[in-house]
C-alpha cells in the first residue's frame, strides 16, 4: 500500500506528500491528522473510518473516491476537485473550502457546520439531509443539486442561486433571515411558502 507508507513517512518526518498519484488504494482506521497533500491525485480510493483532522489539501483531485463517515474537521481545501465521490456522513465541520469544486457524488447527512466557502461550487450532487449551519458562502455557486432537508440555520443565502436545485424541506430560523435575497425559480414558490407558513392551493 504505497499511500499508507507515504503517510507513515510524512508523519514520522513532518513533511508534506507532494506530486503523487494514488489509484485503487484502500485505507482503514488510519490517522492522517495535520498532513499536507499538495498536487496529489486520488482515483478510486476508499477511506474507511479515517481521521483527516486538520489535514490540508492543495491542488488535489479526488476522483471517484469514497470517504463516507471519515473525519475532516478543521480541514483546509484550496484548488481541490471532488469528482463523483461518496462522502455520506463525513464530518467537514469548521473546514475552509477555497477555489474548490464538488462535482456530482453523494454527501447525504454530511456535516459542513461552521464552514467557509469562497470562490467554490457544488454541481449535480446529492446533499440531502446535510448540515450547513453557521457557515459563510462567498462567491459561491450551486447548481442541479439535491438540497432536500438541508440545515441552513444561521447561514446567509443572500444572492445564492438555487433555482436549479431541490430545496424542499430546508431548515432555517423562524425569522427567515437566511433566505432573504435567495434566488429561486417560480416553481419553488411552494417550498418557500411552506417555510413562511403559507398554504398554496
Amino acid at each position: 500500500m504505497m499511500l499508507e507508507l507515504d503517510i507513515q513517512s510524512a508523519l514520522e518526518h513532518d513533511v508534506s506528500i507532494e506530486y503523487k498519484e494514488y489509484e485503487n488504494e484502500i485505507l482503514t482506521d488510519i490517522l492522517l491528522e495535520y498532513i499536507e497533500f499538495e498536487s496529489v491525485v486520488f482515483t478510486n480510493c476508499k477511506f474507511i473510518n479515517c481521521n483527516f483532522h486538520k489535514t490540508s489539501f492543495y491542488h488535489v483531485k479526488l476522483n471517484h473516491c469514497q470517504f463516507a463517515n471519515c473525519n475532516f474537521t478543521e480541514g483546509y481545501f484550496r484548488h481541490v476537485q471532488m469528482i463523483n465521490c461518496k462522502g455520506d456522513g463525513a464530518d467537514f465541520s469548521q473546514s475552509a473550502f477555497m477555489n474548490t469544486a464538488i462535482e456530482s457524488g453523494s454527501y447525504f447527512y454530511t456535516n459542513f457546520t461552521e464552514t467557509l466557502w469562497k470562490n467554490s461550487s457544488i454541481n449535480n450532487a446529492n446533499m440531502s439531509n446535510a448540515f450547513i449551519p453557521d457557515s459563510k458562502l462567498k462567491s459561491f455557486t450551486i447548481q442541479n443539486t439535491n438540497l432536500e432537508k438541508v440545515d441552513f440555520f444561521k447561514t446567509n443565502l443572500k444572492g445564492i442561486d438555487v433555482s436549479t436545485c431541490n430545496i424542499a424541506g430546508i431548515t432555517v430560523s423562524e425569522n427567515l433571515n437566511e433566505i432573504r435575497g435567495l434566488i429561486v425559480d417560480v416553481s419553488q414558490s411552494s417550498d418557500i411558502a411552506r417555510l413562511i407558513g403559507v398554504k398554496i392551493k
